[in-house]
């Protein structure tokens, strides 16, 4: 009987902590393109941070031949954000993301193109996008890629 008390405390004390509220990282990629006009940002609040600020949560670049919807796409603690990539224009029209070492593989959906891009196999810190069509270079895109983080309490 002894040992019961001591076991059963020991017991209730590790099912509270693991049912404590802990601290967690929450990830997310803003861009940048210096001084192109063409480029629209949709601002939003990073979901479940502590404290409440407005981050680019959509980003739309139109060009006389293409549309490009970038949206990044948040990750929590150790794990590197992605940036999801939507190609707005005729099927013939391709996209390679050339600062990574293999370029991801296109998802159509009914509004064009859709590619993930994880931003921990980025170089250089710069998103690097070439639109073709049937070998005819349409246009080179550039962005500086910068994380920012965020506290969230789990529940």
């Amino acid at each position: 009987m002894r040992f019961v008390l001591p076991t059963a405390a020991v017991a209730l004390a590790l099912l509270l902590t693991a049912c404590a509220p802990q601290l967690y990282k929450r990830s997310t990629v803003t861009l940048d393109s210096r001084e192109d006009e063409a480029l629209t940002t949709r601002y939003g609040e990073l979901d479940g941070c502590l404290f409440k600020h407005q981050l680019p949560v959509e980003y739309t670049l139109r060009r006389p031949r293409y549309t490009l919807v970038l949206r990044p796409i948040a990750a929590m603690q150790d794990a590197k954000p992605r940036i999801e990539i939507r190609l707005q224009a005729d099927a013939s029209v391709s996209l390679t993301v050339t600062s990574v070492e293999q370029s991801p593989e296109p998802l159509y959906a009914e509004s064009g193109a859709r590619y993930v891009v994880d931003t921990g196999d980025l170089r250089g810190k710069t998103l690097a996008l070439s639109l073709t069509r049937s070998g005819e270079v349409l246009g080179t895109e550039r962005f500086g890629v910068d994380e920012s983080s965020c506290r969230v309490l789990s529940p």
